[in-house]
């Protein structure tokens, strides 16, 4: 899967397409960071109108292949180090999304397959 990355993408438009292709996860972008293995503060969340161009730090554009094997913490850190984006990979379980802080060491495909179970 390739994501765009550009200051006028919307977090929504970044959603959209990671859902697409991981029917079963889901990617949430908060305000402040976190560190691999915790949880982010669902109070800051943003909202997903929000532009790439007025939430990042790192202005970087281009195009960024994600491959299903990647762990969902090392997807999470790429983000905060290259574009400088707060992100949590969510995965369904059952009706909830739940973030996967304490399951950053699967990968998306994984993580996706865990999905598919709790339905």
């Amino acid at each position: 899967m390739i994501l765009e990355m550009h200051d006028s993408t919307s977090i929504d438009d970044l959603q959209e397409k990671f859902s697409g292709f991981y029917s079963n996860l889901r990617l949430a972008f908060f305000k402040g960071p976190h560190g691999r293995f915790e949880e982010s503060d669902e109070n800051s969340i943003l909202p997903p109108d929000s532009k790439l161009g007025d939430i990042r730090k790192n202005h970087e554009h281009g195009e960024w292949e994600i491959h299903s094997y990647m762990k969902s913490g090392d997807l999470e850190q790429i983000f905060k180090k290259r574009y400088g984006l707060n992100v949590q990979v969510l995965f369904k379980d059952g009706l909830e999304w739940k973030q996967t802080a304490d399951l950053d060491h699967l990968s998306l495909q994984e993580l996706n397959e865990l999905g598919l179970q709790g339905k």
